[in-house]
């Protein structure tokens, strides 16, 4: 009987998709921080501005226990709403242009 532990050769390949490996130390070479390498990727954040009796701000949203959506506006960016894509945002600005005076497709590049 064998006591010995398994070591994986490659501790970094997905378990469920092996094509899926860790990215190489010079994938990201913009994103260099005081402890090494960042391996985050920068992600395309897409936000909706919407202007409501003369503030402007961010979209923000929420989801009941009803699942009816209830938008708002908010000044902070941290709790604004991030959609998935711009096709997205499109639809939901579409969707929620007459409650508001003035709307806006925001996009930025993650920090």
């Amino acid at each position: 009987m064998n006591n010995t532990a398994h070591i994986d050769p490659e501790p970094w390949v997905s378990r469920i998709n092996p094509q899926l490996r860790a990215p190489e130390p010079d994938a990201f070479p913009e994103r260099i921080g005081t402890h090494g390498v960042d391996y985050a990727p920068r992600v395309l954040e897409v936000r909706i501005l919407v202007t409501y009796k003369g503030e402007t701000g961010y979209l923000c949203s929420e989801t009941d226990i009803n699942l009816r959506t209830r938008y708002g506006v908010t000044f902070d960016k941290r709790r604004s709403t991030i959609h998935r894509n711009r096709a997205r945002a499109e639809r939901v600005a579409a969707k929620i242009a007459d409650r508001f005076e003035r709307v806006e497709i925001e996009q930025a590049l993650s920090a």
